[in-house]
């Protein structure tokens, strides 16, 4: 019950992963308050998963956000669900319907493809590994800015048309599925090491 609750009937914009400066949480944070000040319909649930009860009471007072978490938190579309097992997380992605990677810098990204693997839309910054398995406007989005009105333009575009969202979201599955699986994985592998056997 508690959990249809916090859904509250639509399906909520999520984050998950570590919640440090190079993460960029402020920019989604500040782009969802965008969309509710500017039409208050727009009240998907945004779901920040990740990090402990100092990391999020960083998040909360940290002056590039803090006015735009006080706004969402009174309005109850914004949820800290805090560090959860990892098995738990695939439950949480079913109910999503959108995943924003807001890094400003990454090594790789793996949560990225956990998104996709779950066939959510994911919108993701340019950094680590994104630009090698998005295929931007296709299977997902690349998002060249860290301004949060450019963020908040493409949510309420994807928010306001459930038809992309579906044949995005079952395209970034499909990428995950057919280029990302184990076997995928080990046949890429090996083509390469059978490229340098004498």
């Amino acid at each position: 019950m508690e959990f249809n609750r916090l859904v509250n009937g639509k399906p909520p914009i999520i984050y998950f992963g570590r919640l440090t400066d190079s993460k960029g949480v402020e920019t989604l944070l500040n782009a969802i308050d965008i969309l509710l000040q500017r039409e208050p319909s727009l009240d998907w649930p945004l779901w920040i998963v990740g990090g402990n009860y100092q990391e999020i009471d960083n998040v909360r007072k940290n002056d590039a956000c803090a006015d735009a978490v006080k706004r969402l938190e009174a309005q109850r579309v914004l949820f800290w669900w805090g560090h959860i097992p990892h098995d738990v997380l695939p439950y949480l992605l079913a109910k999503s319907m959108l995943f924003c990677f807001t890094s400003r810098y990454e090594p790789g990204g793996r949560t990225i493809l956990e998104a996709m693997a779950s066939g959510l839309v994911v919108l993701a910054t340019p950094y680590g590994f994104a630009e090698d398995v998005i295929e931007d406007g296709t299977n997902g989005y690349i998002i060249r800015s860290d301004n949060p009105e450019v963020w908040a333009c493409q949510i309420q575009t994807l928010l306001s048309n459930p038809e992309l969202c579906g044949r995005i979201g079952s395209n970034a599955k499909n990428t995950a599925r057919n280029e990302f699986a184990m076997a995928r994985f080990f046949e890429k592998h090996w083509a390469i090491y059978q490229a340098f056997l004498p």
